[in-house]
């Protein structure tokens, strides 16, 4: 059964095709609107300001969806955000952050993989009044020139995982992670 009116005229056709495009479908996960984007299942926001754009969103690991961004100042900079709704107790939110390095190592072929979290750069904050962890890690040698280092912000609540994640070599990374801070501390993180 259709669910939406059969026109016939062509002005008809033509409201008809503007409403369906306004609707979410099930391939669209998420959205910009207010130079702020919007994931729909989660329902986490952030900003987009002048120079990052959104790529695309996708389904990703664990069942999260995954948010892929470019800014313009560092386009060779991989930088994604991770986002999944979920039901936690607030301890179970609270073990979740803190074994995230953890995982990620595990995630990124274990410790004998050679990828490392520096142990300095392990940091406990408050984001828009959750609990967070950043850290940064150093993937092996592989006889590039320049190493590959990734920053982590993980911020997971008894409603939302949500990891922002910045992936390059430096000083491009780092620059690029200072940059995305403002969207993080921009974020609304239900």
């Amino acid at each position: 059964m259709n669910r939406y009116p059969v026109f016939r005229n062509l002005a008809g056709i033509s409201c008809a095709m503007v409403f369906l495009a306004a609707l979410p479908s099930e391939a669209q996960l998420g959205s910009v609107e207010h130079d702020r984007y919007r994931h729909f299942s989660s329902s986490v926001e952030f900003p987009v300001p002048t120079g990052w754009s959104v790529v695309q969103t996708t389904p990703s690991s664990d069942g999260g969806d995954q948010v892929y961004l470019r800014d313009a100042s560092s386009p060779a900079t991989y930088a994604a955000i991770w986002m999944k709704r979920e039901t936690n107790t607030k301890a179970d939110a609270d073990a979740l952050l803190q074994l995230a390095v953890r995982m990620k190592v595990d995630q990124r072929g274990g410790a004998e993989s050679g990828y490392r979290f520096r142990p300095e750069t392990v940091r406990h904050l408050r984001i828009g009044g959750h609990d967070a962890v950043s850290a940064v890690a150093d993937f092996p040698p592989t006889g590039r020139v320049a190493r590959e280092v990734e920053y982590f912000t993980w911020i997971f609540t008894e409603r939302t995982r949500v990891q922002f994640d910045v992936r390059g070599t430096e000083p491009d990374a780092s620059a690029t992670m200072t940059r995305l801070e403002r969207i993080i501390r921009g974020a609304t993180i239900p």
